[in-house]
């Protein structure tokens, strides 16, 4: 049987299946790939879901962000903490791209009071959620 690295191909030079490099978890990646499939396993070969990367962010942030919202999905339901703050102050719902991003996320028990209005830029379109 082969071994997970054989399973997902070539990740890293140590073959660490934790990250594609040293800036970006792996599963931060698959999140922004929409792979939920690949975020499962790595899950189950024990990449820590609220990994993050330089910037403070996790793969949900990069799942919202991208529109990927099956892996988002995913993330959530495997525990992703909604209300992650990154390195700027940031959380998942201040950086989705969408309002199904936004919809996900409040069934997830996100607080719409968690966008610092002052500091980010609002989209230019408007949520209906």
């Amino acid at each position: 049987m082969p071994d997970f690295n054989d399973k997902i191909g070539y990740i890293s030079p140590s073959g660490n299946p934790r990250y594609i490099s040293d800036d970006i978890p792996l599963i931060s990646c698959a999140a922004e790939w929409d792979r939920p499939a690949l975020v499962m396993a790595l899950l189950d070969h024990g990449a820590y879901v609220d990994r993050r990367d330089r910037r403070g962010r996790t793969a949900l942030f990069f799942a919202v962000e991208g529109g990927s919202l099956a892996a988002a999905r995913t993330l959530l339901e495997s525990g992703s903490d909604v209300s992650a703050v990154d390195n700027k102050g940031l959380t998942p719902v201040a950086v989705a791209r969408d309002a199904e991003a936004v919809k996900l996320l409040l069934e997830f028990g996100v607080s719409i009071d968690q966008i610092n209005w002052d500091e980010t830029d609002i989209p230019s379109y408007s949520y209906s959620v």
